[in-house]
């Protein structure tokens, strides 16, 4: 039976039940679908139309060969095989989805009014120009790079890049002149790396073209302007336009299982970094590539090398949703976000806590020099770069290790990975068969000295190994140490999630709870202050303080943000002030790097700078040695190198990577585990088909592009529990203004009060005293926050707002208390409005928390309309001055039921001292906009750094002097206590030894029975078990 309203599918029910199969957080095994199956059959009004599970598996692989992402197996250069889901057919369904393809931004912005998305990034105008997208449509005409164009104004101009320049796609061109005697054309310009920099450059929009120039016309001025036209990019596209994609690629080992029991596998996913920054954080456009539990991480990124760098000699045919035409593409891999430890892989880092140059990116080294006048430099250059690592001097050092094996210098090897902190995953591997091959030969050699085709000298040894090497397949080291347009060592951006939250943050508390020395009093007094917390305007999800505590060392990311944010207002008594002071360091660094979006690079990088720099003079001063310890620590001071070329650094956090890992779990769980990297990457290739039939997604059909029918695109725009279980969240329907409220009427004693209100207004006194009203749980902002009662909100100023959502007239901003929302039954009639307290913010910081205080401007409540509420901010009641503690009690919930325990509960003095988080990370960068600069200007602490720096690397030296010794005492006492436990063992074993010699003689001396003189006469013994044996 095939219905067509719900083409390709042949029924609804069909449609169902592929989706019920392909959910990624709700995956149902076989034998779960074959209930589910069998039991809607049996249920069904038609039960001929409801699918058996070799029906649905047969149809799956059906869809699958016409348009699904293709799953292709590998064999790596070390002999793992695995399989992968083909990157550019992901892509290719990326391209023909219209709810991706027409988000897509593929051109590079040179001059953006803040650095927000990749485009915004230098990232992109770093890499060879030939890589970026090379062309523009006109029309009918396709203008490419290093190609002649006319201008409509009769210009001659060669493009040699095409971007967007405050927002209009234009090309930055070289004019040419016209020589009336060759009839020939010059450009003003050589090709040079000052080219963007010249003023003889100039900015054209594509639509002042008006054709491309005739063969009457040459370049002939400079041979490499003529010699380059055209463009061979033309023929490769072949009439259809041609696109660059960039990807964010990621590694990590995850396990497989679900349980604790460690199932390592290495996972390689990816994301399509030409979509806005908002949308990178939905699960929904999460790419995934492979996994495999041999084949390490360098090889999976090598199958990925191979077909990226595929699309550059054969760019990649697909359908373009948003134009509704076909195009092609190429694929650049623009940075590789990872925890720490995976991205020192990528840069072929040594890792591990023994390691003397700790840091993937320069060449900052922990090892204490030996002359004691070079101890503070050393000391000091962990709290800034060093000496940057370079590609080529990475590859260079690799090869050179390969070369030492070939020698046999396996000391020599060593000593230089030690020396330069260089150890390639891939190179290890080949070093290793590289002396497993020269035992081999040398064996081969010393039994057959006369052949000839062995080596029987050492030189003769490393050149026959040089060939063998060169023999062998693939590059013998890390695909990304050869990867055009690629650099793991500039491209492998501080990541948040593992070095603040779960680095810096986690530190912290660690030095925190330890401090408490498991004294429950202080534990109990900060849980309680902690749940006092107002949560107003933190984005916080989940807030279990009492959990915090109980399961103090066993946190995770969320927890420590949630913590980061609150936990500077509760440790007054609790901590040491320097403890305190890294606490505030931290809360206010965290909120500056949280923003998504840089206004002013230059002023938000020096602040950041101050920022880091306070953090790292504030842990120096509760342990110098930390940062020597933790790599962590030092690669804070990389983050502002980092802004310009990757854009905020929350733009490369791994939080969303690290969430689709539930998905490939589930998977892995189901599969049979014959070929799990084959039957995962089925899996999510299922799901992928799924998600774009679904989402509108286009493709080829004798070729035609055809989309599903309009019942099967309906399910994903009208059903919000499907687009929960696929991860995608479509456009906020809240809109500024919009309010909830309960179906409950005002009581006539609160319209009274109401009506007393009303008559201090003088705007509120011609209301109609026989409205209805109802009062209202929320209020939605204008920047889409949920406002309920009691939360503070900034209101007023100009309806006109900038590209962030800021109105135009910050300065006019107000700041007030939502104290009652009332709206009015027939909102058209009249507007609802919210009884708002105004506050005045304090000219003078906190002295205790640095943060601005708010001041009571002792006003009468004054009506505010919904419109006019800007945007929502954290505000913190003063409980440090006020004096606030533990005095009330409350009862807990158990089980949904009120139980007769009961808890401390901090009470509130009723005063109005409140302070405005400047720790929190929503709407930070419009808080600091909205505030004076003085109030949130970073604030160094130490005035002179140079000379504290240099008082510190004595006390610094001096403690690592004393650990090593220390460390060396204890080495030497365990190694003495094993070396006596283990004489001592070998004692007991000759002591056993002994006494089974002996006790054999005993035995047949006293039990023993002689039955004859002949040697073989029987002996009959008696032991002493009592049972009788032969001797």
């Amino acid at each position: 039976i095939y219905d067509g309203d719900y083409a390709p599918y042949p029924s609804e029910e069909m449609l169902l039940a592929d989706m019920l199969d392909n959910f990624p957080r709700l995956r149902l095994s076989d034998a779960h679908m074959e209930v589910i199956l069998y039991m809607w059959e049996k249920t069904a009004r038609h039960p001929s139309k409801i699918p058996s599970l070799k029906r649905l598996r047969k149809f799956q692989e059906s869809l699958q060969a016409r348009f699904g992402t293709q799953t292709r197996e590998y064999n790596s250069e070390l002999g793992n095989v695995f399989f992968v889901n083909d990157v550019r057919t992901t892509l290719a369904l990326d391209m023909a989805n219209p709810q991706v393809a027409e988000q897509l931004t593929v051109y590079p912005e040179l001059k953006p009014p803040s650095i927000t998305n990749a485009w915004d990034t230098s990232r992109w105008l770093e890499l060879p120009l030939d890589q970026l997208t090379p062309m523009v449509r006109v029309g009918a005409h396709d203008f490419f790079v290093n190609e002649l164009a006319l201008l409509v104004s009769g210009e001659f101009v060669i493009p040699y890049m095409w971007a967007t320049y405050e927002g209009a796609l234009s090309g930055i061109c070289r004019k040419c002149t016209y020589n009336e005697v060759s009839h020939n054309l010059r450009a003003r310009l050589s090709i040079s790396s000052t080219a963007r920099k010249s003023q003889h450059l100039s900015v054209c929009r594509p639509s002042v073209y008006r054709d491309m120039c005739t063969d009457s016309h040459s370049a002939d001025s400079h041979e490499n302007f003529r010699d380059a036209m055209p463009n061979p990019l033309r023929a490769k596209a072949n009439g259809e336009e041609l696109f660059t994609l960039f990807l964010n690629t990621w590694a990590d080992d995850v396990s497989g299982n679900v349980s604790k029991q460690w199932n390592k596998h290495w996972n390689i996913c990816f994301q399509n970094a030409c979509l806005p920054g908002r949308l990178l954080f939905q699960e929904y456009f999460v790419r995934f590539f492979s996994t495999s539990q041999h084949a390490t991480a360098p090889e999976q990124l090598a199958a990925m090398k191979e077909q990226v760098l595929s699309t550059h000699d054969a760019p990649y045919p697909c359908f373009h949703a948003g134009k509704k035409q076909a195009c092609k593409f190429r694929i650049v891999v623009q940075s590789l976000p990872a925890d720490n430890p995976q991205q020192s892989e990528h840069c072929s880092h040594t890792t591990g806590a023994r390691a003397h140059l700790y840091c993937r990116r320069c060449h900052v080294t922990r090892k204490m020099p030996d002359d004691p006048d070079d101890h503070e430099g050393w000391y000091a250059s962990h709290f800034a770069p060093g000496r940057p690592r370079t590609l080529q001097e990475t590859r260079e050092n690799v090869e050179y290790q390969l070369d030492l094996a070939c020698q046999d210098a396996l000391d020599l090897i060593e000593a230089e990975r030690t020396s330069t902190g260089i150890n390639d995953p891939i190179a290890s591997e080949w070093i290793d068969r590289i002396f497993a091959k020269a035992k081999e030969v040398t064996t081969a050699a010393h039994l057959a000295p006369d052949d000839p085709s062995l080596p029987h000298t050492a030189e003769d040894l490393a050149e026959y190994l040089r060939i063998w090497l060169a023999e062998q397949p693939g590059d013998h080291m890390s695909p990304l140490l050869k990867w055009s347009g690629l650099d793991p060592h500039t491209n492998t951006p501080v990541e948040l999630l593992h070095t603040i939250l779960l680095g810096l943050a986690k530190y912290i508390w660690h030095a925190v709870y330890t401090a408490w020395k498991n004294d429950k009093k202080k534990e109990a007094l900060f849980a309680t202050r902690l749940e006092g917390t107002d949560l107003n305007g933190l984005s916080i999800e989940s807030f279990r303080p009492r959990y915090f505590v109980q399961y103090k060392g066993a946190l995770i990311g969320r927890q420590f943000k949630a913590l980061t944010q609150t936990m500077v207002f509760h440790l007054h008594d609790l901590c040491t002030p320097e403890l305190f002071t890294l606490v505030k360091a931290c809360g206010e660094i965290s909120a500056v790097l949280w923003e998504d979006s840089i206004k002013d690079m230059t002023r938000y990088q020096s602040d950041l700078q101050i920022l880091i720099n306070n953090v790292l003079d504030a842990y120096a001063d509760v342990d110098p040695l930390r940062v020597l310890d933790k790599v962590k620590l030092h690669l804070l001071t990389h983050i502002p190198d980092d802004l310009p070329r990757f854009g905020p650094a929350l733009r490369s956090i791994t939080e969303i990577f690290e969430s689709f890992n539930a998905v490939f779990r589930m998977c892995s769980v189901l599969s049979n585990h014959h070929a799990p990297s084959r039957d995962i990457a089925l899996s999510i290739a299922d799901m992928d088909r799924l998600k774009h039939v679904i989402s509108g997604g286009y493709w080829m059909e004798n070729g035609v592009p055809v989309q599903a029918a309009e019942n099967v695109r309906r399910v994903l725009e009208d059903h919000p529990i499907i687009q929960k279980h696929l991860g995608w969240a479509p456009p906020k329907s809240a809109q500024p203004g919009m309010f909830s409220v309960p179906a409950r009427l005002l009581s006539s004693a609160e319209f009274e009060v109401l009506e007393k209100d009303f008559a201090l207004q003088a705007a509120y006194i011609a209301l109609p005293k026989d409205h209805l009203w109802r009062e209202g749980a929320h209020v939605v902002s204008n920047t889409g926050d949920i406002c309920k009662t009691g939360a503070f909100v900034f209101f007023g100023g100009s309806d006109n707002f900038d590209d962030q959502g800021q109105p135009a007239g910050s300065s006019s901003l107000r700041i007030g208390r939502i104290m009652a929302i009332y709206v009015p039954t027939n909102t058209a009639a009249i507007s609802p409005f919210l009884v708002v307290k105004e506050y005045r913010v304090s000219t003078e910081r906190h002295t205790h928390f640095d943060m601005p205080v708010l001041v009571n401007m002792n006003r009468d409540l004054q009506p505010v309309l919904p419109k006019k509420i800007r945007f929502i901010v954290n505000v913190q009641h003063d409980c440090r001055s006020s004096g606030c503690g533990p005095t009330g009690t409350r009862q807990i919930s158990q089980e949904r039921t009120t139980s007769s325990r009961t808890v401390p509960v901090l009470e509130h003095v009723s005063n109005d001292r409140y302070i405005i988080n400047t720790h929190a990370f929503h709407n930070a960068a419009r808080l600091r906009k909205a505030l004076p600069r003085g109030l949130t200007v970073p604030i160094p602490l130490k005035m002179n750094r140079a000379e504290w720096l240099s008082s510190l690397s004595a006390r610094a030296s001096g403690a690592s002097v004393r650990r090593k010794e220390e460390t060396r005492k204890k080495r030497n006492a365990t190694n003495q206590r094993k070396k006596a436990e283990k004489e001592a063992r070998a004692a007991d074993a000759l002591e056993q030894e002994r006494q089974l010699q002996v006790e054999p003689e005993s035995r047949g001396t006293e039990h023993n029975t002689r039955l004859g003189d002949d040697d073989d006469d029987e002996y009959i013994g008696s032991g002493s078990d009592g049972e009788w044996r032969p001797e």
